[in-house]
C-alpha cells in the first residue's frame, strides 16, 4: 500500500495497474471469444448477363448453408448424396427467394436452379432470371436477413463480354448493388475489390479471437523486442504460406481438422507459459502453428468458392493477406508496449503471466471441446 501511495504521489502508475490491464485484456478476449466462437461468415455471388438472362452463382460454406437448411440429417458430420437429394426441394425453395432482382423497375422472377457442392463441401447455387434488358438493374441479397448479422457477401456483376459492371461487399446494412445496363455495355470504374478485401482481412483478424489469443499467449512471455519480432515474423511467414496454398487449392485440409488444431495450439501455448521457465527459440514453434492458422485464414476465402466461379483469386488472396498483416501489426503495436511495461514488475512475471495463461488455456479448451465433442 505504501509503494502504491508513493507511486501516486510521484505521478507514476501503481505497479499492479499494468498487471490488471493485461489480465483484463486477456479475460475480455477469452469471454468474447467464447461468446462469439463462430465467424459470421462470407459468401460469394457472381451475376452474369447473357442474351437477356441473368445468372447468379452463389457460393456458401457448408457451415453457413446449414444455418439456412439442415443438410446433415443424421448428424454424423458427413453429407451423403442421399441427404443432398432429400434436401433438394427446400434448397430450391430457398434459392428462389435468395435474391430480389429488378430491371427497369420490373421484378424478375427466378426460374431454373442448379445445386452442386465442391470437394470441400462448399455449396453452390446457380439461379437464373429472365427478362434482363436495358435500364437500371438492382440485385438485393435477401439471404443476409437470415444469416448472422456480421455475415458479408461479395457480389460482382459482369456483362456478356465479361466486363465488370459492379463489385461490392454486401452486409445487412448495405444489401444491394445497382448498375445501369445499356445496349452497348460500358466499362465502369476500376473495381474496388482490393480495398474491400484489405478491409475484410483487417476485420477477420480483429474478430478472430482464437488467432488473437494465440498471438497474445506467445507474446506474453517475450521480454525482448528481438524475440517478439521473431515471433511475429515467423507467424506471418508461416500463415502466409498456407493461406496461399490452401486458397489456391494446392493443399486441402477440411475445417473439421484445422479448427480443432487451432484450438489445441492455443491450449499448448498457454500450458507452455505456465509449465516452462524459459521459452527460447519460440519462433520455431510459432512457425509450425502458424502453418495451421494459415489454413484457418484460407477458409474465409477458398471454402466459399472464390476462384471457382469465374472470379479472380489473385487480388482477393493478396489483399486479404495484406489486411490480416495490417490488423496483426496494429494489435501487436498496442499490446507489446503494455506487456513490456508490465514485465518490468516482478509481480506481473510471478502472478500475471500464469493467470493470463490459465485464461488462455480455458478459452482454448472450450474451443477444442466445441469443435470436437460438442460440435458433433
Amino acid at each position: 500500500m505504501r509503494d502504491w501511495s508513493n507511486a501516486l504521489a510521484r505521478g507514476q502508475s501503481p505497479p499492479w495497474l499494468g498487471l490488471f490491464a493485461v489480465t483484463a485484456l486477456i479475460l475480455g478476449l477469452s469471454c468474447v471469444s467464447v461468446a462469439q466462437a463462430h465467424d459470421p461468415g462470407l459468401s460469394v455471388a457472381t451475376a452474369s448477363l447473357a442474351k437477356g438472362k441473368l445468372s447468379i452463382h452463389l457460393a456458401l460454406a457448408r457451415s453457413d448453408f446449414e444455418r439456412l437448411i439442415l443438410l446433415d440429417a443424421d448428424q454424423d458430420g458427413q453429407i451423403t448424396e442421399a441427404e443432398l437429394r432429400a434436401a433438394q426441394l427446400p434448397i430450391r425453395q430457398k434459392a428462389l427467394k435468395a435474391f430480389a432482382v429488378t430491371c427497369a423497375g420490373h421484378l424478375l422472377e427466378a426460374g431454373e436452379v442448379e445445386v452442386t457442392r465442391d470437394n470441400r463441401e462448399g455449396m453452390h447455387l446457380v439461379i437464373d432470371f429472365n427478362g434482363a434488358g436495358e435500364g437500371q438493374l438492382s440485385i438485393r441479397s435477401r439471404l443476409l436477413e437470415e444469416l448472422p448479422r456480421g455475415h458479408r457477401q461479395f457480389l460482382s456483376v459482369r456483362d456478356e463480354g465479361n466486363n465488370l459492371l459492379c463489385e461490392q461487399m454486401l452486409d445487412a446494412s448495405r444489401d444491394s448493388c445497382v448498375v445501369q445496363l445499356a445496349t452497348i455495355p460500358q466499362k465502369t470504374a476500376p473495381p474496388r475489390s482490393f480495398w474491400e478485401f484489405v478491409r475484410l482481412g483487417v476485420e477477420h483478424i480483429g474478430t478472430g479471437y482464437d488467432h488473437l489469443l494465440f498471438l497474445l499467449g506467445l507474446l506474453l512471455v517475450g521480454s525482448r523486442a528481438r524475440s517478439a519480432l521473431k515471433i511475429i515474423t515467423s507467424f506471418t511467414v508461416a500463415h502466409s504460406i498456407t493461406l496461399a496454398l490452401a486458397t489456391l487449392n494446392l493443399i486441402n485440409i477440411p475445417p473439421r481438422i484445422i479448427e480443432p488444431l487451432i484450438a489445441a495450439s492455443i491450449v499448448y501455448v498457454g500450458m507452455e507459459n505456465i509449465l516452462r521457465k524459459g521459452v527460447e527459440n519460440r519462433w520455431m514453434l510459432t512457425f509450425g502453428f502458424g502453418l495451421i492458422h494459415g489454413c484457418g485464414f484460407a477458409s474465409a476465402l477458398r471454402d466459399l468458392g472464390i476462384g471457382a466461379n469465374g472470379t479472380s483469386i489473385v487480388v482477393p488472396l493478396l489483399s486479404f493477406n495484406l489486411g490480416v498483416e495490417i490488423g496483426q501489426l496494429v494489435i501487436a503495436a498496442i499490446a507489446l508496449p503494455l506487456i513490456w511495461k508490465c514485465r518490468a514488475s516482478p509481480l506481473f512475471v510471478r502472478r500475471g503471466v500464469p493467470v493470463g495463461s490459465a485464461l488462455i488455456v480455458m478459452a482454448g479448451s472450450y474451443w477444442l471441446l466445441e469443435r470436437t465433442v460438442l460440435g458433433n
